[in-house]
């Protein structure tokens, strides 16, 4: 490994570190990972000199999906400001709630996209495997001690801002999930760890059987993490590591370690309670479909309770509020739900169904075209291209996917991979 890769290799992992840390308590307050980009930024520029902060063009075509997202947030942010300060429609509590959404995606896109793409400009796909490789280590080694530790499970939950709800915070102390670096996962943390498979999906173009290893292991790494954070991110890792090896033509592979998994899950059942719970919790949909049922507590919960056609004042221009994150407006009695469609039609009416349609067809373009980390014939592949976008529609029901920042920079961190001097159908050398 060449010394002048180690610098822009630490500070990938380092990228990689703030995209799924959150807030956290301070003695000088709270301090967020938005603040830490910045920081990150001037020290990245101040080593490598003007290179940083000269850029061109490419810079920010590269990224143009993610601009025009921002630029989506920030046209209903403007239709919201509209509607309250004429019409006085909505309150200040949501006026403000986006304001701070659009800055942190602006801040997250502008800055984080310039020195993502910097840093991994002059690494290949496999020093780029290697780095979340590591990261992925990392994670493992991190949420696995939080489970085994109580009190350093508690002291990481100290210091995340879920300390600062009371709800949140015991939510966090009395269940598994309040792991990971922000001291709790829910569904986004799970997410954004299934991406991380196509990071290390370049080990696939290695000759021997070296970078097949390393993959694997890396996805049992990952099939842990998103079995103890969310089951909505457990179905798509499993659904993107079957086709990324039916696209390799690795039949056998497949079905020894989807044999494997299934024994390791038969065995380790009746080790424990918290086991049982964890496998009962992470594998419901599979269960249930073995008994011939096609649902989960979740599903039932979404269709039963979060989607529904909200009570509104005005069916064509929106109320103006937010009813997501369990959140409801307590002046407005609105029922709460999760769907990115329900919450944008609440608050924007008909153009909250386009714009939330449009968000959803620029998240699907952003993960096919971070695919070809893996391979041009993932990216190519029609069965893939319905399956993602079926399952990123299935997202964006389920869940209010444009208000996470930890899914938008690691979508940010593996576009900025993708087009540099890497040839993802080639083998690749040290």
């Amino acid at each position: 490994m060449r010394t002048k890769d180690i610098v822009p290799m630490l500070f990938l992992f380092i990228l990689m570190l703030i995209s799924f840390s959150g807030a956290y308590v301070t003695s000088i307050g709270v301090v967020s990972s938005t603040y830490i980009i910045v920081v990150i930024f001037i020290a990245y520029s101040f080593i490598k000199g003007d290179k940083v902060i000269r850029f061109n063009k490419n810079d920010i075509t590269h990224f143009y999906y993610f601009y025009i997202y921002v630029f989506i947030l920030f046209i209903l942010y403007v239709y919201s400001l509209f509607m309250y300060a004429f019409f006085n429609v909505g309150n200040d509590n949501f006026i403000a709630q986006q304001l701070k959404q659009v800055q942190i995606l602006f801040i997250s896109t502008i800055i984080f996209s310039i020195i993502s793409r910097k840093v991994v400009v002059g690494l290949n796909v496999k020093k780029i495997a290697v780095v979340f490789f590591y990261f992925i280590i990392f994670l493992s080694i991190f949420n696995i001690t939080q489970i085994i530790n109580p009190t350093f499970k508690n002291w990481v939950i100290s210091f995340s801002a879920y300390s600062l709800s009371a709800h949140w915070s015991v939510f966090a102390i009395e269940h598994l999930r309040g792991i990971g670096l922000q001291g709790l996962s829910l569904w986004d943390t799970a997410v954004g760890y299934s991406l991380l498979l196509f990071g290390v999906a370049g080990f696939l173009n290695e000759k021997g059987n070296k970078g097949t290893v390393l993959f694997v292991f890396s996805f049992f790494l990952l099939f842990f993490l998103t079995v103890i954070s969310g089951r909505t991110g457990l179905i798509i890792l499993i659904v993107f590591f079957i086709i990324i090896l039916i696209c390799y033509k690795r039949y056998f592979l497949l079905i020894s370690i989807v044999t494997s998994l299934i024994l390791i899950l038969i065995l380790s059942y009746n080790i424990n309670d918290e086991i049982r719970k964890t496998i009962d919790f992470g594998f419901e949909l599979f269960i249930n479909i073995g008994k011939g049922k096609l649902q989960t507590g979740s599903t039932n919960d979404l269709f039963d309770n979060m989607l529904f056609v909200p009570h509104m004042n005005d069916y064509i221009f929106g109320d103006n509020i937010y009813i997501g994150d369990g959140g409801a407006d307590i002046i407005a009695g609105a029922k709460d739900s999760d769907s990115s469609f329900i919450i944008n039609y609440k608050a924007y009416g008909i153009l909250g169904l386009f714009f939330t349609s449009l968000l959803t067809w620029i998240n699907y373009k952003v993960i096919i075209n971070i695919t070809s980390l893996a391979s041009h014939k993932i990216k190519g592949s029609r069965i893939f291209k319905l399956i993602t976008l079926l399952l990123v529609v299935f997202l964006y029901i389920k869940a209010p996917v444009y208000i996470s920042a930890l899914l938008f920079k690691v979508m940010i961190i593996l576009y900025a991979c993708i087009n540099t001097h890497n040839n993802c159908d080639e083998n690749l050398g040290s």
